[in-house]
């Protein structure tokens, strides 16, 4: 029996079978979708279809951004498209109408930060999937460039935020 709470689903990567990542999105999405009736989705992309049909609801944008815009979120300390796409979609979501939100992973302080700002009263979950320091640092051990630099020392503080 199915437990009869609205969830949010808040994906900043594609769950598929594809990687590492991604695989655990996918589980989170299967699990989710097992426990709870009503389970809507945010997702930067739309879902393969093997996953289209575990979600109520799913927002997604396929829309590419342009060099400028990429630019502007790289100056804002956001490195990749996930930060533009949740800017246009906020706005769409009453966030009071679920019992809990379920945020994928530990990067994007600024998604709680909007959701405590537009008033959520309900339960907000983190799963952090412990790698993202060690990826960013091994991005740039790999790729010595300004980009992968500011990524592997922002990382931290963006953390931190999202468990403060």
């Amino acid at each position: 029996m199915k437990l009869q709470h609205k969830i949010l689903h808040i994906c900043t990567i594609i769950p598929h079978k594809k990687s590492g990542g991604n695989l655990a999105v996918r589980a989170d999405s299967v699990v989710l979708s097992m426990l709870f009736e009503n389970v809507d989705c945010v997702c930067r992309y739309q879902l393969p279809p093997d996953m289209q049909n575990i979600y109520n609801r799913v927002y997604y944008d396929n829309q590419e951004f342009s060099k400028i815009e990429k630019i502007n979120n790289y100056m804002r300390g956001h490195y990749d498209d996930f930060y533009k796409f949740w800017e246009k979609v906020k706005h769409r979501i009453d966030f009071n109408k679920y019992s809990l939100i379920f945020i994928e992973f530990s990067k994007y302080e600024y998604i709680f930060e909007d959701i405590r700002n537009l008033g959520f009263k309900g339960i907000l979950v983190l799963r952090t999937h412990n790698v993202e320091k060690l990826f960013y640092s091994a991005m740039f051990s790999s790729k010595k460039n300004i980009i992968n630099w500011a990524k592997m020392h922002s990382i931290e503080k963006k953390e931190k935020k999202c468990i403060d």
